[in-house]
């Protein structure tokens, strides 16, 4: 509803109730837009899971890393190659933290379009865990449940990596 405004009386009072008037009326809230996109995506693993040339041998656990990945990427998103490229980097951790293998892995995933849609680009967080491990057999080098993961169908370019 627009409000009424009536000039008839020039003194000061009403002038100043003119005023007040006006600048309510022209207040108005500019939202802002969410920091988080409606149109996300997101998915996971499941619960953790140790791959199966993996599961009954002899290993020792030392403790649990959790390494979190933003792409931003362009075209499309290949969730696989995201998955690899976060583990790779969680296995390097892991190295140099004195494991050989990855055990208990989980991983969770959330594709959001920005919300300026600029030359078709999306953001990928992409949050890997597991436990370091050490074992006599060698680490599988690929993440688990990689069935589970679906992306964006296209020609996926990485523009950023942030960890």
């Amino acid at each position: 509803m627009a409000p009424h405004f009536e000039f008839a009386s020039q003194s000061n009072s009403s002038l100043v109730d003119l005023t007040q008037h006006l600048l309510k009326a022209c207040r108005h809230r500019v939202t802002r837009p969410q920091k988080r996109c409606r149109h996300c995506i997101k998915n996971n693993s499941g619960p953790a899971r140790t791959h199966s040339a993996l599961e009954g041998r002899l290993t020792t656990r030392n403790g649990r890393l959790v390494h979190r990945d933003t792409y931003l990427c362009s075209g499309a998103v290949d969730v696989e190659k995201l998955l690899y490229l976060s583990r790779r980097e969680l296995y390097s951790i892991a190295q140099d933290c004195g494991g050989n293998v990855l055990l208990d892995e989980q991983w969770s995933y959330e594709i959001c379009h920005p919300t300026f849609r600029r030359q078709n680009r999306y953001k990928v967080t992409i949050q890997y865990s597991a436990t370091i491990g050490r074992s006599c057999w060698p680490d599988t080098q690929r993440p688990v449940q990689l069935a589970k993961a679906k992306g964006i169908a296209g020609l996926m370019t990485i523009l950023d990596r942030a960890d």
